[in-house]
């Protein structure tokens, strides 16, 4: 092993880690390598003691590791087993678990060096599998995590990179992991702790998110843009199966125009009012009012552009106002997740009598479209 004894390499190659560079969504590597190690360790420690089917006193407390150093050529953390404080607790444990953990991590190499021959084991235990799956699960195509100090039969530095690591866990477990970072619309947020977004690349996906956050930061802004962070589950044809753990997910703005920023300050700040605003009468803005805004302006923030006017009604609704080639519109938003759209020509007889929609049809958004057009930022 490089570096001193107990002491682990990996190197991570690739245009993101050159200078020593180690983004922190690779972070979580070293925790699953550490478990792997660790993992593979027990399993020959069973063998070696066939009669025992519990690990000795003290085993798994002088597995402690420390992140020592990084190399700076391309990212190398250095990772090393702490001998001493196992050695307090039990000398000969100690000597016995740094044999096991050396053993371990060229097995472990080996594991990846068969993979890239295609030889792969028929099953590997439940503790092995999860760290694999964790493992080298941020990489993308074109880098690879260098195991230094292991080599294959032509003395190169064994690795994994993103097709070794698919191979080897659809081979064994028919499906593999990867983060995945993408964007999408909020379409549902749920008080019992989940949202669901549609998404182009993954479809509709249902993430659980705790009730209180749910509440704190996604009601009210259904049809908003959202970035997420996850760690997904994938078949051998890369075929999208489930999503396996939510790590981020974040309301986004659909425009950074000062104009769309406002307009959105403006439906907070009627959100606020209270039932009785307009001299003792006019309920207080309904959620489905409040939804459905955010839904238009998410939708089409050029809106905004458009000297818009948004005011409370006194049935608990929110009304945009706006004026685009000589008519005048009013997108009435009802308290039950409904728009009432109505336009008058400015100067003439025209006029579109009230339509109602809801916010999913299609149709209305049609319609938008087709009457006010698509138009630049400079409107």
């Amino acid at each position: 092993m490089p570096d001193g004894r107990d002491t682990y390499e990996l190197r991570y190659v690739g245009n993101r880690f050159n200078g020593g560079h180690l983004p922190l969504d690779v972070l979580p590597d070293l925790f699953a390598f550490r478990d792997l190690i660790i993992a593979r360790a027990k399993e020959q420690w069973l063998k070696e003691n066939p009669g025992r089917l519990r690990l000795p006193r003290g085993f798994n407390h002088s597995l402690l590791f420390d992140l020592v150093g990084l190399k700076d050529e391309s990212a190398g953390p250095q990772i090393k087993w702490d001998r001493d404080a196992a050695a307090r607790g039990s000398p000969e444990l100690a000597g016995e678990i740094g044999a096991l953990l050396e053993q371990a991590y060229t097995e472990t190499a080996v594991l990846f060096r068969d993979a890239a021959q295609g030889k792969f084991p028929k099953v590997l235990p439940r503790d092995q599998l999860h760290a694999l799956n964790r493992f080298g699960s941020a990489l993308r195509p074109g880098e690879k995590i260098e195991l230094k100090g292991q080599t294959d039969d032509h003395g190169q530095v064994i690795y994994v990179d993103f097709d070794r690591r698919k191979n080897l866990l659809t081979k064994v477990g028919e499906t593999y992991t990867k983060r995945y970072a993408g964007s999408g619309s909020l379409v549902t947020a749920s008080s019992d702790g989940y949202i669901i977004l549609d998404t182009p690349k993954l479809g509709r996906i249902t993430l659980q998110v705790p009730s209180e956050i749910v509440l704190q930061h996604y009601d009210g802004n259904l049809g908003s843009d959202v970035q997420f962070d996850l760690m997904i589950v994938l078949d051998v044809s890369d075929k999208f199966l489930a999503v396996q753990e939510c790590l981020d997910v974040t309301i986004v703005d659909a425009s950074d125009d000062q104009e769309f920023r406002d307009a959105m300050a403006r439906i907070a700040e009627l959100r606020k009012l209270e039932k009785g605003w307009l001299d003792g009468e006019g309920d207080a803005i309904s959620q489905g009012a409040i939804k459905t805004a955010r839904a238009v302006l998410h939708q089409r923030p050029d809106i905004a552009k458009l000297r818009l006017g948004i005011f409370p009604t006194e049935e608990g609704g929110l009304t945009f106002e706006f004026h685009k080639d000589g008519w005048n519109h009013a997108l009435e938003m009802m308290p039950a997740n409904a728009v009432e759209w109505f336009a008058t020509e400015r100067g003439g007889p025209g006029s579109i009598e009230p339509t109602p929609f809801q916010i999913g049809d299609q149709a209305f958004w049609a319609q938008l479209d087709g009457r006010i057009g698509r138009f630049s930022k400079d409107g």
